[in-house]
């Protein structure tokens, strides 16, 4: 199980991507559990409003990209904090898939969204990381090895995989 400190820091990766940050494009899950009140799906990513709620769904059997995003970015720190220097092919990759996710991001999300808005998401987000200890915990580590023990190419065709289909980048399903 997660060290709570580093899945705060995993979650509040998803939660605060800049494909999240205006209200109006914001995923919010129900807080009844009532029908929906409508339902559509659109390139694979279900729609479901209930009052003013409204949840979206990634339903193309790739995964959903921010949910990903919000991992590999809570490994990136514990690769660069906690094994700086181990399997450096490894880690290469895990930056280069969140570089390929975050253009995936901009260009299917809403129109205006660019790379430096991410940067700046991400560096705000960063200045609120978990200490060091709390990342580098035993339990904490257990996310990082089971990616990297796919290794490098299996994390690449991963992501290939996810990015393989053109949709909106939602959060769900996570975890």
């Amino acid at each position: 199980m997660l060290r709570m400190a580093a899945l705060a820091w995993i979650l509040a990766a998803m939660l605060t991507s800049p494909a999240l940050v205006r209200a109006e494009d914001r995923a919010r899950v129900a807080q009844t559990p009532d029908q929906p009140t409508s339902v559509e799906t659109v390139n694979g990513i279900r729609v479901e409003r209930h009052g003013t709620s409204v949840l979206k769904i990634d339903t193309t059997g790739k995964g959903a990209v921010l949910c990903m995003l919000g991992l590999l970015e809570g490994v990136e720190k514990i690769g660069s904090g906690c094994r700086a220097g181990e399997d450096p092919e490894f880690q290469r990759e895990v930056r280069r898939s969140i570089e390929r996710i975050d253009r995936f991001v901009v260009e299917n999300s809403r129109p205006g969204l660019t790379l430096e808005q991410i940067t700046a998401q991400r560096a705000a987000r960063d200045r609120m990381v978990v200490p060091h200890v709390s990342l580098c915990a035993k339990d904490s580590m257990l996310v990082y090895q089971a990616l990297r023990a796919g290794g490098a190419d299996k994390l690449r065709a991963s992501v290939t995989d996810l990015l393989s289909i053109p949709r909106e980048p939602v959060i769900n399903p996570c975890l």
